[in-house]
């Protein structure tokens, strides 16, 4: 159903964004208001699965696996399951730190 063309338009159009708002001197990164601790992101707070997937560079299927599993939160809103960015930023954040820690073991 989601085939790479809808893969690859999602990109498009997220890049399409991203250099429009470069263009007019707005930030495209996570950033920290001044002080509060709170990080904000350009772009949608939730993510359709295959946004997630998108942004991972992973499967959808993987994703509804991570899902599933609990590796990735979701919330629901009605029958629909989207994934907050944040989410995203942690999962990887874990990945990062799961990968750091095994390669001091392995030392």
């Amino acid at each position: 159903m989601f085939g790479l063309g809808s893969r690859i338009a999602h990109l498009l159009v997220g890049r399409v964004f991203l250099l429009a708002m470069e263009g007019a001197g707005m930030s495209t990164s996570p950033h920290t208001e001044g002080g509060s601790g709170v990080t904000t992101f350009i772009g949608p707070l939730l993510l359709t699965p295959t946004q997630a997937a998108t942004d991972l560079a992973i499967g959808r299927t993987k994703v509804f696996e991570l899902l599933r599993s609990g590796e990735l939160e979701s919330v629901r809103i009605g029958s629909n399951r989207r994934i907050p960015r944040e989410a995203l930023q942690d999962y990887v954040s874990r990945l990062r730190h799961d990968e750091h820690g095994r390669q001091h073991v392995d030392l």
